[in-house]
């Protein structure tokens, strides 16, 4: 994992183009960036090199945070001091906190840096499993979809590959007993269980926090269909109302 830095730290050559570099998890990382047509070249450990531009940034997305977590935010601010060496040390956040359905998210945006802060709460869910879908889709969306795959995987493995639940007669007796087991995705921790008898699934989710620039908010697809999309409705224009011109 790349870590984070309050400071950057960089070398210029007599081209003018700006050399930086970090060691994360997997070696060292070389990037040089070409103020003049607002390109970089990123070296990896192993000194395979991928080109790219700011914006351009979205689409290197996936490719880069294969290599390493964190490698996307730090190339973007690396670019961001060269346009501006003094955005570190002026930067100022600005928070709120927004209510959806008796759900609090927290929302601090940078206007400097132009990046944002997204804490989504951790919740516990409850669900039939033809349901979940339809109820909670942004669960098929998390870690590219690596979450709702390992519920689906989950759910084949109690049926033993047999058949699924067709209809339910019974009502459901209350207390329900579950018996969760721990699953890691991306080093997020989530606890899981499917009981077949009821055709209910069990889901714990734990509080997570999205930082990333404004370009990259799309990266995020789970934000289109959580709380049904209001949620990053309500960021756009928290974020354009305090944005500076």
């Amino acid at each position: 994992m790349i870590p984070e830095q309050d400071q950057i730290t960089c070398f210029k050559n007599k081209a003018g183009d700006y050399y930086f570099q970090i060691d994360g998890d997997f070696g060292t990382y070389h990037l040089l960036t070409h103020p003049s047509d607002k390109t970089f070249q990123i070296v990896f450990p192993d000194f395979t090199k991928e080109c790219g531009s700011l914006k351009q940034l979205s689409d290197l997305y996936f490719m880069l945070e294969s290599a390493e977590t964190g490698l996307t935010r730090w190339i973007y601010r690396c670019l961001r001091w060269v346009e501006d060496p003094g955005f570190h040390d002026k930067q100022n956040w600005i928070s709120t906190r927004i209510k959806i359905a008796d759900v609090s998210y927290g929302i601090e945006f940078c206007n400097e840096s132009d990046e944002l802060i997204l804490t989504i709460p951790g919740r516990t869910i409850v669900s039939y499993r033809d349901e979940l879908a339809t109820n909670y889709p942004e669960i098929f969306h998390l870690h590219h979809s690596s979450l709702g795959g390992l519920i689906l995987d989950i759910v084949k493995r109690e049926t033993k590959g047999g058949d699924l639940p067709v209809c339910r007669t019974e009502q459901l007796t209350l207390p329900i007993k579950f018996d969760p087991r721990l699953y890691t995705i991306e080093n997020v921790r989530y606890w899981i269980d499917y009981d077949r008898s009821k055709d209910l699934l069990f889901i714990q989710i734990p509080m997570s926090i999205r930082k990333t620039p404004m370009c990259l908010l799309d990266i995020y697809s789970e934000l289109d269909v959580l709380q049904g999309g209001f949620l990053k409705k309500n960021i756009l224009e928290f974020v354009q109302q305090n944005k500076m011109v």
